[in-house]
């Protein structure tokens, strides 16, 4: 469900719709969050990993720092045409 959210949010931030962009910071930070605590109950509750688990878990912590990085890219730009 999440990465669906984030193929549509990425298609409309590349159809040029800002709020897609939004959207994408948004939800890439919450994916990251909610499979850190996947991993963390995989560690210390269940004492076993799951690959597929730990390959979306890898996938969320790069999307969230793209999201990141292209967040802080868009607001050195506006900063720079400010000044």
């Amino acid at each position: 469900m999440a990465y669906a959210a984030v193929i549509i949010a990425a298609s409309l931030g590349a159809g040029g719709f800002p709020v897609g962009g939004r959207l994408l910071i948004v939800i890439a930070p919450l994916m990251a969050l909610v499979s850190l605590w996947l991993l963390y109950l995989q560690a210390f509750v269940i004492h076993a990993f799951c690959k597929y688990c730990v390959a979306s878990a890898a996938a969320s912590f790069i999307l969230a720092g793209l999201a990141l990085a292209e967040c802080l890219s868009r607001s050195n730009s506006t900063t720079r045409q400010q000044g």
